[in-house]
């Protein structure tokens, strides 16, 4: 974020109950006139970066507009609540659609090529966009909408992983049975999981992922 001059007096508030168009193109603390959208986003952004770091409960909406340098009822303009922040934060700012770019793999790959490529891509995906899935694991517990968008992102990776695998089962390249499909690929996203949001990324991450496919594959590649 640019620095702000202190010499500028802030905008003043703007009633959440009755709002103009100045809400519209909204000039703080000095900066240009910021649009709409500009704005919206500079709300997301600070409440992104505080939920992170103190967690939903423990960030008052002053910390918010105080970061995104807005006045506090401009958030509720945008967002009527602060669960409303929260929610569309999830929704607008989860990292799948990153992870797609990212995951097209040669149809010829083998199928420990294709896992050390979804491996690495997914921890450095998570590295360069580390908050949102710190705050998916936070609050999943305790925020029921939370949980629902941590399951689907969680589950919509696990099911691209294992349709891998069952081609590579179906190819002969996999001596697995068809159930233990699913868990290779759960036990696999599980350990991406961990490296990526509880022990804070590997410090050798390729190395990391390679070891993990070998132990998930031990015994199960044909050697034809």
């Amino acid at each position: 974020m640019s620095n702000i001059s202190e010499e500028e007096d802030p905008v003043a508030e703007v009633d959440a109950a009755n709002p103009s168009t100045e809400i519209a193109e909204t000039s703080v603390k000095g900066k240009r006139n910021a649009t709409a959208e500009e704005t919206r986003e500079r709300i997301l952004d600070a409440a992104q970066h505080l939920f992170a770091m103190h967690g939903f409960n423990a960030t008052p909406t002053k910390a918010i507009a105080k970061k995104a340098e807005v006045p506090n009822s401009l958030i509720f303009y945008y967002f009527p609540t602060k669960r409303a922040l929260l929610e569309s934060l999830i929704q607008e700012r989860n990292m799948l659609p990153k992870l797609h770019a990212v995951m097209d793999v040669p149809h010829d790959a083998g199928i420990r090529s294709i896992l050390m490529h979804i491996g690495i891509h997914y921890l450095e995906t998570s590295r360069k966009n580390p908050e949102v899935p710190y705050i998916l694991l936070r609050e999943f517990r305790s925020h029921e909408e939370v949980a629902v968008r941590f399951e689907a992102f969680r589950e919509e990776l696990i099911q691209m992983i294992a349709s891998y695998l069952a081609k590579a089962r179906d190819a002969g390249e996999l001596q697995v049975k068809k159930g233990n499909v699913q868990m290779i690929a759960r036990v696999f996203m599980y350990n991406l999981i961990v490296a990526a949001i509880i022990a804070r990324y590997p410090e050798k991450p390729e190395q990391f992922v390679e070891e993990v496919v070998d132990v998930l594959l031990c015994g199960l590649v044909s050697s034809e």
